[in-house]
Order: structure tokens, then C-alpha cells, then sequence
């Protein structure tokens, strides 16, 4: 050890012996302590303390993958993502003797989303209206609280309820220009109620979630307020309402339960395999009971769903019944619905997929729905092009089978 080392010791422990005790327990220096009198604090002369630098917490803004971004640098962020879908379609209608022709151009989705947390990393929430379709309305409202260390989560609000897979995911992700017609039959949608789940957005290893909800989804109804003429005994519509809030709950329940395997935790729920990587997959199983309060039936739709990838093969399905009754004592089946598809990347930026859905219901009424689409993917799902043909065939007694052509521009920004 040389000269300028061995004094430098010396001096560093001269220091660490002579600091106080309170040195760096100041708190009630900072804040003002009254039991300590001036003739005391003069008599000694305190080691000054350190300054410990802080990390000053930095706003940011910008744009990522998810849309513009905001944050304070702490747990205050806000996230702004539009959605635009234009689309063509063209449809040839079985009239049985005759064919009828529709075709028109329509904005499929036009989607504004605000995400992001508040006040504390734990509270997320996100919001998403609609303008699509020559309607004004609201998607999605709800705020997302971790509890505790876990990963334990409770949502409320109006949002997804979390049966199938194909409704789950985004529609901005999806192989086809739409969701197949299973989705429509067993019943997704969205409704206002609370839901228990451990980040199912996340895809954990073993994903869960129970929700309850109003079980009259979110769409409005008008109300009417009459008239009644004391006279005539006539009634007459002067004013009303639009509301999605029942006069009377008829309560739905969602669970659902899968597993994603370690490869495929990374990515989300899309359908296609742009990864081009090993292999992935994802199960589920959820059930979806409405409870008869008030008017209307009830039912209980329970299914199991699928997703595989790997090398840029992808493939995914699902099978339902559907169980129907006036009340949920009294259900008896009432139908089966299942799907089932595949898509194989060309090369980085082009997919063809094929699509095979059915619905058989009691009585004899089918469904069956023939698709193959291409998909010319420009920057990801952000920026693609996306062309579908299907075969339609309906047996309501009457045989039909209509084609459709669709052709759809997305834009996620």
C-alpha cells in the first residue's frame, strides 16, 4: 500500500468514527424536532449528511407498437390507438329459383382505444368506442386492479366476456376478414358487470377468470314514455331513453379456464404464425350460463377452443353445445356448434388459410361455412390487406347456399 492510500484510510475512518449516530437517521431534523435546545445543538456540530441523489422520474412520449404513448416516467400512462377496417363486400344470395346481388363498400370497424394505468402500476383501465357502421357508441369501459403480490386481478366495468377463444382475441388479429358464424351463435359479447381473473390479457401458464354479469349485453334499447289520452283512452309516445342497464338483472356467468405453454406465453392470440418459430400452443375450456330473471330463457353454452403454431403453420378451432330452456332447471339440448382452421405462411409477409364451420340445432336447422382467404401482410396486423371467399349453405327446410366475397384494408395506428 503506498503513501496516498494508507492517509486516505486514515482519514476515511477518522470520519466514520466521528459521525453520529443520527447521521443518517435525520428525519426529525428535516422536520423540525422541539427536544433538542439550541445550548445542546451548539455544543456539538453535527456531521453534515450526504445528499443521496434521487432518480427523478422522466415524462415520455412517443410511438410503439401499441399506438402514441404518454407517461410521467412513474405509474401514470396513457396509450391512443385507432383501428380502421374498410372493406368491400359482394354477396349472391340463393332465392332458389333466383339470385339476388348485394355489394357495397362499408367502414367494418373505425375503433378509437385509450389505455394505459393511473395513480398507481397496479390500476390499468381502457377505453374503446366505436363510428363504424353509421353509429356512435361505446365498446369497452374498465378499470383492471391487481391485488396484492399476486397476480390475482378484478375487472369491472363493460367489457368482453371471456368465453371463446375467436371472440377473445382482438378483431384486428384475426386469419379471416371476420369471425366465423360460431361466434355469433353461442352468444360472446360484451356486457356491464365484474369479473375475477389473473391477467388472462397476459396469457399466463394456467389462465383463469369468473365473471358475473347483467346478462343483457351492451346494446341499448329505447324506452318509451306515453301519453295516455283520459278521453279517447289512446296512448301516445312523447319522449324516451336509450339504455343498456336493465330494469331487472337477468345474471350471465363466464368462466374459463386454459394453459399456454412457455413458447407461446410471448405472443397474444393471434391467429397467425408471423413468428415462424417452434412449436406453440394454447387450450381452453369456459362455460357461459344466462339465468332466466325477467323475460326470456335461459341457457348454458360450454365449449373447449384451440390454438397451434410452429414454423409459421398455424391452426386453431373449437367446439360448443348449447343447452336452452325457460329455466336453467329445465334445459335440454338445443344445438352444437364447432369450427376449425388453418393458415400457412407463404413467406414473411403473405398467408393463405381455409376455414370450415358448422351448426347442427335440434330440430334439423344447419349451418355450414366454407372459407379460403389471403392476407398480404404490409407492417404486421398495423398495416394489411386481407381477401376472403365463402360458401354459405343453410338448411332451413329450404336449401340455400349464397357466396360471399370480401376484401378488407386494416389499418391499426
Amino acid at each position: 500500500m503506498n503513501a496516498k492510500s494508507g492517509l486516505f484510510l486514515a482519514l476515511l475512518s477518522l470520519g466514520l468514527v466521528a459521525m453520529p449516530d443520527k447521521g443518517f437517521a435525520a428525519d426529525d431534523a428535516e422536520e423540525g424536532n422541539d427536544e433538542t435546545s439550541e445550548s445542546e445543538a451548539s455544543k456539538e456540530k453535527p456531521v453534515e449528511k450526504p445528499e443521496v441523489s434521487k432518480i427523478e422520474a422522466v415524462p415520455s412520449a412517443g410511438y410503439g407498437h401499441h399506438g402514441y404513448y404518454l407517461s410521467d416516467g412513474d405509474a401514470n400512462t396513457l396509450q391512443i390507438k385507432g383501428r380502421l377496417q374498410v372493406r368491400g363486400q359482394y354477396t349472391n344470395l340463393d332465392l332458389g329459383e333466383s339470385r339476388a346481388h348485394s355489394h357495397q363498400f362499408l367502414l367494418a370497424r373505425a375503433r378509437l382505444f385509450l389505455m394505459g394505468t393511473a395513480f398507481t402500476k397496479r390500476l390499468s383501465y381502457k377505453v374503446q368506442t366505436h363510428f363504424d357502421r353509421g353509429d356512435v357508441g361505446l365498446r369497452d369501459f374498465y378499470l383492471d386492479y391487481r391485488v396484492g403480490e399476486g397476480e390475482t386481478r378484478v375487472r369491472m366495468g363493460q367489457f368482453k366476456m371471456a368465453f371463446s377463444r375467436q371472440f377473445i382475441q382482438s378483431a384486428g388479429i384475426l386469419e379471416f376478414v371476420d369471425r366465423s358464424i360460431v361466434n355469433n351463435y353461442i352468444g360472446n359479447g360484451r356486457d356491464i358487470g365484474l369479473q375475477l381473473h389473473n391477467g388472462i390479457d397476459l396469457l399466463p401458464a394456467t389462465e383463469w377468470s369468473v365473471g358475473v354479469f347483467n346478462g343483457t349485453g351492451d346494446t341499448s334499447t329505447f324506452t318509451p314514455t306515453t301519453v295516455v289520452d283520459p278521453v279517447t283512452m289512446e296512448s301516445e309516445i312523447v319522449n324516451g331513453s336509450f339504455s343498456n342497464v336493465p330494469n331487472k338483472i337477468r345474471p350471465a356467468v363466464a368462466l374459463r379456464i386454459g394453459h399456454n405453454n412457455e413458447a407461446m406465453r410471448a405472443e397474444t392470440y393471434s391467429e397467425s404464425d408471423m413468428t415462424n418459430a417452434g412449436f406453440r400452443y394454447s387450450v381452453g375450456a369456459a362455460v357461459l350460463t344466462h339465468f332466466r330473471y325477467g323475460a326470456g330463457a335461459a341457457s348454458t353454452r360450454a365449449g373447449v377452443d384451440f390454438l397451434v403454431k410452429s414454423e409459421g403453420i398455424s391452426a386453431s378451432g373449437g367446439i360448443f353445445a348449447d343447452m336452452q330452456g325457460p329455466k336453467v332447471a329445465d334445459l335440454s339440448y338445443a344445438g352444437i356448434a364447432a369450427y376449425a382452421q388453418a393458415g400457412y405462411m407463404l413467406n414473411d409477409t403473405k398467408q393463405l388459410a381455409l376455414l370450415y364451420a358448422t351448426i347442427a340445432k335440434d330440430g334439423g336447422d344447419n349451418e355450414q361455412e366454407v372459407s379460403m382467404a389471403f392476407t398480404h401482410f404490409e407492417f404486421g396486423h398495423n398495416v394489411k390487406w386481407q381477401a376472403d371467399v365463402t360458401l354459405l349453405h343453410t338448411d332451413y327446410g329450404v336449401k340455400r347456399q349464397d357466396i360471399r366475397a370480401r376484401s378488407q384494408i386494416q389499418l391499426d395506428f
